[in-house]
């Protein structure tokens, strides 16, 4: 299936439609908090009490919702886990104040990712922070000299620059297990596509828009997560409105 082309500047309707075209793929999703706020799930839904959730300072989003909690941000840049069984929260980072907050620090997932850098987008030292368990593994971008682009669950993308001048881009999908961190080139994506960027994530799938040349338009596509390929059939473009046609002269 491939879905119905859109124009990017339609930024609402195209959040709805990515996310759409991403749960037609995977099932459930959360999806960044610029398309919207996800709601915890109602498969582990936190007791019907208000307080036993906690509260958002005015002004927060949520960035992600994972099974035992949810992370949100304010304005000032807080980063806070609240889990969903006491309300009890923990601040786990501060970033520059109103940064624009996508899948940089995870998304649908109780683990969250950690980074080096007030800019978390700008970070190359990730730490993923399972709250769940309590565990962390960390993946060092440096090492491989590449450019964070986000996590889902426990997956990390981020692109390379190949290619003459370095102007192409390759994007990896890595995961750490332990010490062990493994790499792979997520292969599918459209040809001369560059400005990659993971926009969100679901069970085991991930949409990530493709840039057409540095252009105004993209394509977004779906990758699975086991295999690192992009999967056939599941994509959206966003293409050039048509140019409408001069109206007949009136001159005689």
């Amino acid at each position: 299936m491939t879905l119905s082309p859109i124009p990017r500047r339609s930024g609402r309707l195209l959040s709805t439609a990515v996310a759409v075209g991403l749960a037609v793929t995977a099932g459930p999703l959360a999806v960044p908090a610029s398309a919207a706020a996800p709601a915890a799930p109602a498969a582990f839904a936190a007791p019907a009490s208000a307080a036993s959730v906690g509260k958002l300072a005015p002004g927060s989003r949520i960035v992600s919702a994972g099974t035992t909690g949810y992370l949100s941000a304010d304005p000032q840049g807080k980063v806070v886990w609240t889990r969903y069984a006491d309300g009890s929260t923990t601040q786990l980072a501060q970033d520059k104040a109103d940064y624009g907050f996508g899948t940089e620090h995870g998304t649908a997932s109780d683990v969250v990712a950690l980074g080096d850098d007030p800019v978390m987008g700008a970070s190359k030292k990730i730490t993923l922070r399972d709250m769940a368990t309590g565990k962390s593994t960390f993946i060092d971008l440096t090492t491989y000299g590449y450019h964070y682009m986000g996590t889902v669950g426990s997956s990390v993308f981020a692109y390379k620059r190949v290619g003459k001048d370095e102007k192409d881009e390759e994007v990896h999908l890595l995961a750490a297990e332990g010490e062990q961190v493994t790499d792979r080139v997520v292969t599918g994506l459209p040809g001369h596509s560059n400005d990659f960027h993971l926009e969100a994530g679901g069970s085991g799938k991930a949409v990530v828009r493709c840039g057409r040349g540095y252009g105004e338009f993209f394509d977004y596509v779906v990758v699975d997560l086991a295999t690192a390929k992009v999967v056939p059939g599941r994509s959206l473009a966003s293409v050039t409105p048509p140019v409408p046609p001069c109206p007949p002269s009136t001159s005689r």
